[in-house]
């Protein structure tokens, strides 16, 4: 039985190595991206340092028979994104949809879902996002669904709240909170209120 190949891409610093070698004991996992440090190119698990916007990249589908691609937002830490990051996802999704690629999973923010409506009545109603991140990351989420119904690609959007790892992203709440307790202090509430720790 051949093992299904599985691509991961985007902002791989959100992406624990840790969790594409669990993944590589089911499947052949291959990570692509820019800084993406060598894990050699085992039987299992590939990586590659190369984007989607580089020739070399789409010489992977030419290689490897992907049946799924996950693709990691630079807004999956809650933070501003990355310079050219649709770009980059435009070029993904046209690999993907050349090579038949079944599924493709985003990687996303929650702050995508914090908006209002505009609009009433006869007039057009539209999303009126609360912080220009989130307006940034609905764009890419919108790219998809317009991909997916465009090629018939199955496109499943995670909506995650905040990436916890050993890197943090202190730029936002959630990411001060985690950066203050793996260093072992009680995080400090905006009311001056420490939070006890657990005994």
């Amino acid at each position: 039985c051949k093992m299904a190949d599985i691509l991961i891409t985007g902002t791989l610093e959100h992406f624990p190595v840790s969790a594409a070698m669990t993944l590589a004991e089911d499947f052949r996992v291959v990570m692509a991206g820019k800084q993406m440090r060598s894990m050699g190119k085992g039987r299992r698990l590939a990586s590659y340092d190369v984007e989607p916007s580089e020739e070399q990249f789409g010489q992977m589908f030419d290689v490897y028979s992907f049946k799924s691609v996950c693709f990691v937002s630079g807004f999956s830490d809650g933070g501003k994104g990355r310079s050219g990051e649709i770009q980059q996802l435009e070029r993904l999704l046209e690999y993907c949809e050349t090579a038949k690629v079944e599924k493709i999973i985003v990687l996303s923010t929650v702050e995508t879902l914090n908006y209002g409506i505009e609009g009433r009545g006869d007039s057009l109603i539209r999303k009126e996002y609360l912080s220009r991140r989130a307006l940034l990351a609905a764009q890419i989420e919108e790219l998809c669904r317009y991909c997916a119904e465009k090629s018939g690609i199955r496109i499943i959007t995670l909506h995650l709240p905040y990436l916890a790892d050993l890197l943090h992203n202190d730029e936002n709440f959630l990411g001060t909170v985690f950066e203050t307790v793996s260093k072992g202090t009680p995080p400090t509430l905006s009311m001056g209120r420490n939070i006890p720790k657990k005994r």
